[in-house]
């Protein structure tokens, strides 16, 4: 039985130590609609004269790269906006009113900033230990609900086999 959206859960949490996958909480959701993040490892094959089939094949660099996508709601992805950034203020109450003002600038660099990437995908739970944002994409028209792209490098893929 396949999983469908609304049985998916996700999850990030910034990490610490790259390849060192962090435990994410009921505090780190985060509401995904699409997720594009495939594990690729080619294989290298032996090219030696004289054979008919190759008889030494070795495996790879694994590539785990893509994208995930999700509406931008107020808190939802906020630190992943931050983390491509490089930067960000904690939220400020403006005034006495309930409106918050949160600031975000772009740094210089973005090294060390990297976060967890979990998902439940009911038949299985897919893990990536380290994720770097490469880059983001915020979109949206007038009278509909705006979205956000996450453009993904991560350094494996951890799931069942």
């Amino acid at each position: 039985m396949a999983a469908t959206g609304t049985q998916i859960l996700a999850a990030i949490k910034k990490g610490s130590a790259w390849g060192t996958a962090v435990a994410c909480g009921a505090n780190d959701a985060i509401l995904l609609t699409r997720e594009s993040l495939p594990k690729r490892r080619a294989l290298l094959v032996d090219p030696a004269a004289g054979q008919v089939h190759e008889r030494e094949v070795d495996r790879g660099e694994i590539a785990v790269a893509g994208s995930i996508e999700m509406e931008s709601r107020y808190n939802s992805g906020n630190m992943l906006i931050a983390l491509a950034m490089g930067t960000a203020g904690a939220p400020a109450q403006q005034g006495g009113t309930a409106a918050y003002k949160h600031t975000v600038q772009s740094a210089d660099n973005i090294d060390g900033l990297f976060t967890t990437l979990a998902i439940d995908k009911v038949t299985e739970i897919q893990e990536y230990p380290s994720v770097k944002i490469s880059g983001f994409t915020l979109r949206g028209a007038a009278g509909g609900v705006c979205g956000r792209t996450f453009e993904c490098q991560a350094d494996d893929l951890v799931a069942p086999a």
